[in-house]
């Protein structure tokens, strides 16, 4: 299962596309709208899941995370709309996966379920690529 442990240059929610931190080396940071996408942060968060403790977080600036990136099958994304099985997916403004058919756009996924917002499907990683 292909997993990098990097550190976070900034918050990152859990299930969501991130991209090379430009700023700092070994880095990442949570994907925005048109990014290359290095992969897809962590399931867990960063505290344990009890009430005033957790923030839903994955990380913060600072802490180690675990990024999955390609080609891993079947780890979970957090959809930014409408998306069906079989689509391409890009980074929306906060990093979920949303639904391109646009040539020139970043494709860090591909859907393997189908969801509406803040959904979590399937995905298969691919290597950043244009469509």
């Amino acid at each position: 299962m292909p997993s990098y442990s990097r550190k976070a240059g900034g918050t990152i929610a859990t299930y969501t596309f991130v991209m090379m931190d430009t700023t700092t080396e070994g880095q990442v940071v949570q994907a925005t709208a048109g990014a290359e996408i290095y992969g897809v942060s962590q399931a867990g968060t960063r505290r344990v899941p009890y009430d005033g403790l957790d923030d839903g977080n994955a990380a913060i600036a600072g802490e180690d995370i675990n990024v999955f990136g390609p080609p891993e099958v079947g780890i979970m994304l957090r959809a930014g709309g409408t998306v069906v099985r079989g689509d391409r997916l890009k980074a929306d403004a906060t990093g979920r996966g949303i639904t391109t058919v646009t040539a020139t756009d970043e494709v860090g996924a591909i859907a393997q379920g189908s969801g509406a917002v803040d959904d979590l499907i399937p995905v298969q990683l691919i290597g950043p690529m244009k469509l």
